[in-house]
């Protein structure tokens, strides 16, 4: 994937952050879809269910299915999940457990514009709205390039 790299790079003190350009975010997008579905054995449609939600029923479901793996769903906290249960929670709770854990295993949120997601394909991408940045994390957590310095 170097070819698709530009020439803007920031450096930390351990990570770089490098720019693809927006031409081809869309391939790289659609590969990086295809390569995760493949990879992870995922059906397409849970994956394109997971992957059509917005900021906030994304949340929720990260909340729903780590407190499903704690044993902490309570009729109370499903009344917290009403707004996307038609949409997301009609489908097997291990299947959607096992699922989300293998996309979204390393998605961290940067924005309401962008999430970082470490993928061994194609490094850690952000996915933005003004585009695709791909951020080489080595050694991340002795690095001195604050999360605040990637948001958008």
């Amino acid at each position: 994937m170097k070819n698709l790299y530009d020439e803007s790079i920031m450096w930390g003190t351990h990570a770089s952050v490098k720019n693809i350009d927006n031409k081809i975010c869309q391939k790289v997008y659609e590969e990086y879809t295809m390569t995760t579905i493949k990879d992870h054995v995922i059906d397409e449609w849970v994956f394109n269910t997971i992957k059509s939600l917005d900021l906030e029923s994304l949340v929720k479901l990260y909340d729903y299915v780590f407190n499903t793996i704690r044993g902490q769903i309570t009729s109370y906290t499903m009344e917290y999940y009403e707004p996307f249960i038609e949409d997301i929670l009609n489908i097997d709770t291990y299947y959607i457990i096992d699922s989300f854990i293998k996309i979204y295993r390393d998605v961290i949120i940067l924005s309401e514009n962008s999430i970082l997601i470490g993928d061994m394909n194609f490094s850690n991408i952000i996915f933005g709205k003004n585009g695709i940045k791909v951020i080489d994390f080595d050694n991340y957590k002795k690095s001195t390039l604050s999360r605040n310095k990637l948001i958008e």
